[in-house]
Formats: structure tokens, C-alpha cells, sequence
């Protein structure tokens, strides 16, 4: 057991350093987590910090972490911590508290209280004597939130992904159009400590917010991605690990998680270019149409070797002159009665009279 001089050596320690804090907390931090830490805590441009590393290594558990730390260094600052969606912050919001709410993290800020009558999932304020405080401590939402008060310290943790990435280009934009017209203006340049920003996260395309604050702000961009067997992690990514999610996963899919390399538009099944000119929020009627299905089955000899083929559905309004209105599209690597429900529940939901599929034996039995 540690000595009372020991413990105070400790306590004082985990004052100046959140990785410390974590460490006093149970989490062990590896080389890359103090790396990270010292690059949030860095004066960066403009106050500025970019953090691009690899799934599974803590992000967002480190940087709970480091929230935690700076309110109990400066209770009367003012956090915004803004993830992809409500839902996904007020777990961030939640661990914070969880957080602050134990021992160790007492034993280090002994004078930090959460106020008990906020009862918010997404928001908190710290007790400070003699402050009526107008703006919580810290407050969560999603990147198409509400950015309510000022800021002293703005988190912008994953907030791009799949969807809001890749799949639909308009919404990029408009996560792009958020981060710098409703998070950014809400710096407190009145403040007493400069304003600062740090955007962590994992890459998802060429052109999202991450990809685009790391080219604005080359020298405050922190890149941690796997190189060939070797993880910044190696604790946990040793090379055995690293070799099977690189045999396991989809080249691309592996290259975006693992080894930072974002999707451009080359590697999307429809192109951008194919898509923007044609997009509608509705799809046009279609006088006398007849609503078809098409469906493909992927059932092929590798589906046993981990790498499945696509199971398609395709359905679509076809007019008295032949043209097919496409009404929606469902694409994934599925076991047949996964698939199967989904394209029987689309097909009725549809309102679906005629299903094609093609003439081989065992898509014809199915259909």
C-alpha cells in the first residue's frame, strides 16, 4: 500500500495531467494516450487541436478523461462536447459525470461538485461559490444540435460517419455547414483564456470535417494510424491482432479504420457525380405505373470465406413506356433469412406486385 506521502505524490501528479488522471482512475494509458494528451494540452493554431487515430484505441474514453480533468482545473469553464448524434453525446455526457463522481477523481478535486438538481442527460453545472452560472459546464448535443451559450472549450468528437459521410454527400456538407455556422461562432473571445477546439475522430472521407480542418491546420494534427503490422497501440494491436482484422475485414473498410485512409469518391459503388445531379427529396409520380422488385441473392461459394457476396433489392415504379422510377435500394452482406425478412417487410410495405429475380434454380424457388 502506498504511503500517505506516496498517495499525495500521486493526487498532485494527476493534477497536472489527465493521462495521469485516467491512470489514478483505473484506465492504463499507453505511449499513445500521453501523445495524445500532450497534443490536446499543446497551444496549437489558432487553438486549434486535430486527432485522427484508429478505432479501438479509446478516444473518446480519453477524451472524457481530459474533460473531466479541465473542469476540475477550472470549474467555470464552459465545455461543448459535440458528437454525431443526441444520442451518442449524452453517453459521453454520462461518462463525464460517472467520472467526477468517484473517489479517485474526488481525492484529486476534492472542492468539484456537480450541482445535484440538474438532472439533464445531456448537460451539467459545477457548484462554484459565489457564480450564477447562466451557462452549463458542460453541455452535449448532436453536430446538427443546438449550440445554446458560449464556449471556452469546444469538443468535436467523431462527429462524421457512415451515413453522414459517405453515403449521403449532402449531408458532408451540411455537417461542415454546422460545425463552422452554428459550433465555431460560439467561441467566448471575451473570455479571460483564449477559446480553444479540439476535433478527434477517424476518418471517413477525403472531404469531411476531419479531412478538411487536418489540411487547414497542418501543424496542430495529430495522425496515429496502424503502419503495416504495427499499432501506436501495441498493447492491445499487437501484430497478430492487426494481421487478423486485416484478413477478417474488407480492404477498404480496414484501410479507413486501421491505417487513416479515408473512401474518395472512386471507391463508392454510385459516384457522386452520378448522384448529386439526380437527387430529389421525392421521386417523381409515375402515371400508371406498375411497382416491380428485382432481387439478387448472394449465394456464393464466398460466403464461406468471410468476404460474402452482396444481397441486392431494387424496387421501382415502371410507367406504360417502359421507365423505371427507383423508389429504394437495399444493398448488404447478409445469411439468407436476415435477408429474406427485410426484402419481404420492403416488398409489403411497398406495395410490390410483380418480383423478378434471376432464372436460376434456387433464386426462382425463393421468389
Amino acid at each position: 500500500m502506498a504511503s500517505a506521502a506516496e498517495q499525495r505524490l500521486v493526487v498532485a501528479a494527476a493534477r497536472q495531467s489527465p493521462a495521469l488522471l485516467g491512470w489514478l482512475m483505473g484506465w492504463r494509458p499507453a505511449r499513445v494516450h500521453f501523445r495524445f494528451h500532450d497534443h490536446l494540452q499543446a497551444p496549437r493554431a489558432r487553438g486549434t487541436a486535430v486527432a485522427r487515430l484508429h478505432r479501438g484505441i479509446g478516444k473518446t474514453t480519453q477524451v472524457a478523461v481530459a474533460a473531466a480533468w479541465e473542469i476540475g482545473n477550472n470549474p467555470s469553464i464552459r465545455v461543448k462536447y459535440v458528437a454525431q448524434t443526441d444520442d451518442e453525446s449524452a453517453k459521453t455526457t454520462r461518462l463525464v459525470r460517472a467520472i467526477m463522481g468517484r473517489p479517485e477523481y474526488r481525492s484529486v478535486f476534492p472542492s468539484v461538485r456537480i450541482d445535484p438538481r440538474e438532472r439533464s442527460g445531456h448537460r451539467f453545472t459545477v457548484e462554484v461559490e459565489g457564480r450564477a452560472a447562466r451557462d452549463a459546464t458542460l453541455e452535449a448535443h448532436g453536430i446538427f444540435g443546438r449550440a445554446g451559450g458560449r464556449f471556452d472549450l469546444l469538443i468535436v468528437d467523431d462527429a462524421c460517419d457512415l451515413r453522414n459521410a459517405v453515403q449521403q454527400p449532402a449531408l458532408r456538407e451540411q455537417v461542415k455547414e454546422a460545425f463552422w455556422n452554428i459550433w465555431r461562432p460560439m467561441a467566448d473571445r471575451s473570455a479571460p483564456k483564449p477559446p480553444r477546439i479540439w476535433v478527434v475522430g477517424t476518418p471517413w472521407h477525403v472531404d469531411d470535417l476531419l479531412a478538411d480542418l487536418a489540411a487547414k491546420y497542418p501543424e496542430a494534427l495529430l495522425h496515429e494510424p496502424v503502419v503495416g503490422d504495427n499499432s501506436p497501440w501495441p498493447e492491445v494491436f499487437d501484430a497478430e491482432a492487426i494481421a487478423s482484422l486485416r484478413a477478417d475485414m474488407p480492404a477498404a473498410a480496414f484501410a479507413r479504420a486501421y491505417e487513416l485512409t479515408p473512401v474518395s469518391g472512386e471507391d463508392l459503388v454510385f459516384p457522386e457525380a452520378w448522384v448529386k445531379p439526380c437527387c430529389r427529396l421525392e421521386p417523381p409520380e409515375a402515371p400508371g405505373h406498375h411497382r416491380i422488385a428485382t432481387i439478387d441473392w448472394g449465394f456464393t461459394e464466398r460466403k464461406r470465406d468471410g468476404d460474402p457476396d452482396y444481397s441486392v433489392l431494387l424496387v421501382g415504379d415502371r410507367n406504360p413506356d417502359g421507365i423505371v422510377v427507383l423508389r429504394r435500394m437495399l444493398r448488404m452482406r447478409a445469411d439468407y433469412p436476415t435477408f429474406r425478412d427485410l426484402a419481404v417487410a420492403e416488398t409489403a410495405r411497398l406495395g410490390v406486385r410483380t418480383i423478378y429475380a434471376e432464372a436460376n434454380g434456387p433464386q426462382k424457388g425463393l421468389v
